[in-house]
């Protein structure tokens, strides 16, 4: 009879949630606490593909808005981890997704939180349509993707220009190039401040200040509170040119 490893739960807003690792929990607080993708922009009877969907905390968010969600993840480690959320938390509208996008079909070595694993690759309209995707439904995608944007996007632009919305984190110094691409078609981009993630935070806390203390305190707890206060100062994610997070919105 083989191990079962628990994996550690938060529940907040209603929602439980297993994470593998202390870095899960700040994508947890900048979903659940700080809207950093503008959950809000998500329409009723949209499409949505979360693109690096982790362990679905955002995806989760997304179904509650959205008809459907194509939570796309290659790590098997946090696929596993989706899966599991997905069922525990009984949705139905996520579709999940164990693969990496690629310009062709093939296998990918990858690597992130130092798992090292290789995933099936595709282009993301391959992927899609192999789920009977509706394009004319597709109006909010989120893309967090640790650099490969650089790829995807360019490869992909016939799907991304079609979009109302892609919120994003962008690597490497990435916003100048993508920025002059994604305003061809007919977008501007919308950088999150420090002044919004916060107002956005103190929302949060008056609706369940309970829920947002446990964000906080499992952060802090897990040694990763100096991130936090690092993204709380406004250096992470609203003054780094190497990572600048937020969203093009069409015109």
């Amino acid at each position: 009879m083989g191990v079962i490893l628990l994996m550690p739960q938060i529940n907040i807003f209603g929602i439980k949630i297993n994470y593998n690792d202390k870095h899960d929990l700040l994508g947890i607080a900048e979903n659940y606490l700080f809207d950093i993708y503008n959950i809000n922009n998500i329409k009723h009877g949209d499409y949505v593909v979360d693109l690096g969907a982790g362990i679905g905390d955002f995806s989760m968010l997304a179904s509650q808005r959205a008809e459907k969600v194509f939570a796309i993840e290659p790590n098997p480690r946090d696929y596993n981890s989706l899966l599991q959320n997905i069922k525990m938390n009984n949705i139905n509208n996520i579709i999940p997704i164990n693969m990496a996008v690629s310009d062709k079909i093939e296998v990918v070595k990858l690597k992130f939180k130092n798992d090292f694993f290789e995933a099936k690759a595709a282009p993301l309209k391959e992927i899609l349509n192999e789920y009977k995707m509706d394009f004319t439904k597709l109006k909010f995608m989120k893309m967090d993707i640790e650099g490969y944007e650089r790829k995807v996007i360019p490869d992909n632009i016939d799907i991304i220009k079609s979009l109302n919305y892609l919120a994003m984190e962008i690597h490497d110094n990435y916003f100048t190039e993508l920025n002059l691409l994604m305003k061809k078609y007919g977008f501007k981009f919308c950088r999150i401040t420090r002044n919004i993630y916060i107002k956005n935070s103190i929302k949060r806390f008056i609706q369940s200040p309970i829920s947002s203390l446990k964000i906080y305190k499992l952060i802090k707890n897990a040694g990763e509170y100096p991130g936090m206060k690092k993204i709380l100062n406004g250096i992470e994610i609203s003054k780094s040119n190497n990572l600048v997070v937020g969203t093009f919105k069409k015109y």
